[in-house]
């Protein structure tokens, strides 16, 4: 009997240390909320960091620490510029203190038979996920080189961000047809460029363009889809970021869909200012989209992007307006991205 009670005791002590486990050692569920509000956590900080530098001048004072290493003639020599300032590609320029750097330029293919000049005033610059072609607003006599490089580098998305006048000011040369009835076709050289359908935006200022190219010595076809945002003036900058924010959207679903693997082709007026500030904003929101689709360490150092792409290409994000703007814009940005996963997960936000 007295056994009895001693075994009795054990399995009451037992129960009580089962019980105890399971009340001091969380479930996977509760692990699961733990690491959201964490996650949560995490996202709130990097916002605070980010509204903290935009109630002080620290844009400005990044913004200028980057001048005096790129701009000064004490500047760090990143590349030569020789085939740029050769007499033969000089007018091919829009500006002459905007050129390519030769380690970076995009380089027109030939065919062995023909001597032609390979200089086109655009760079090649890498990204996040994306890589990109940087260059100014075609001229009128540069046009079809415009088009010889679409194709050459398989580009399918074409990103413009200026007008074709601005200020009384020419600030590209209309290189695309923009009429779907009567003069929907330009051609250059082999290239034959048609327009397939246009829509526009105005709540967004965006005008989505679909173009037929076809190379009319092989019948090879391609499509490419040119988006043309209307709400950036030149040296300054859009008076939202939902605007761009929402175009990077609607171009990233596009990529997704397509399938498309070449660059992307983004180009203002000089192909420097609200170009880099674009590819800027674009490298930050796919950080952040990777961040909270995989906790992928989220790198917000604007400063170390821009100083990256003007190793590529020389003035890229050219004000500091422009610069302030690029912190604006992934704030924004990051702030939809939280509210977005607090509306799918509101049990998990702290």
């Amino acid at each position: 009997m007295q056994g009895h009670c001693i075994t009795c005791s054990v399995l009451v002590v037992s129960i009580a240390i089962l019980l105890a486990g399971i009340n001091f050692h969380p479930t996977i569920e509760d692990t699961s909320k733990q690491g959201s509000r964490e996650f949560h956590s995490n996202e709130m900080k990097l916002i605070s960091d980010l509204r903290r530098k935009l109630n002080s001048d620290a844009p400005e004072r990044e913004f200028q620490n980057i001048e005096r290493l790129y701009r000064t003639d004490n500047a760090i020599r990143l590349g030569t510029t020789e085939e740029a300032l050769r007499e033969e590609n000089l007018a091919k320029n829009r500006y002459t203190d905007v050129i390519p750097y030769d380690h970076s330029r995009v380089k027109l293919q030939s065919n062995d038979s023909e001597e032609v000049s390979d200089y086109i005033n655009a760079s090649f610059i890498q990204g996040e996920d994306n890589h990109y072609i940087a260059a100014q607003g075609p001229l009128p006599e540069t046009s079809a080189d415009f088009w010889k490089m679409i194709w050459d580098e398989d580009v399918n998305v074409l990103v413009m961000l200026t007008k074709i006048n601005e200020n009384g000011r020419v600030k590209c040369h209309r290189y695309y047809p923009e009429k779907l009835d009567g003069d929907n076709v330009f051609q250059f050289g082999d290239l034959r460029v048609q327009l397939l359908s246009q829509s526009e935006d105005q709540h967004a200022s965006t005008v989505t363009r679909t173009y037929l190219l076809t190379h009319t010595i092989t019948d090879e076809e391609r499509t490419v889809t040119h988006y043309q945002y209307l709400g950036w003036p030149d040296h300054g900058v859009p008076k939202s970021t939902k605007g761009i924010r929402g175009l990077i959207d609607t171009m990233e679903s596009h990529v997704t869909e397509s399938g498309t693997n070449g660059p992307i082709l983004v180009h203002c007026s000089a192909g420097i200012g609200r170009t880099g500030a674009f590819i800027t904003i674009h490298v930050h929101i796919q950080r952040m989209k990777k961040y909270v689709t995989s906790g992928a360490q989220f790198d917000s150092n604007i400063y170390n992007t821009v100083k990256r792409l003007r190793q590529q290409r020389a003035g890229m994000v050219q004000q500091p307006e422009q610069y302030r703007f690029c912190y604006e814009a992934i704030l924004e940005g990051l702030k939809e991205l939280v509210e977005t996963s607090s509306d799918k997960h509101p049990s998990q936000v702290v």
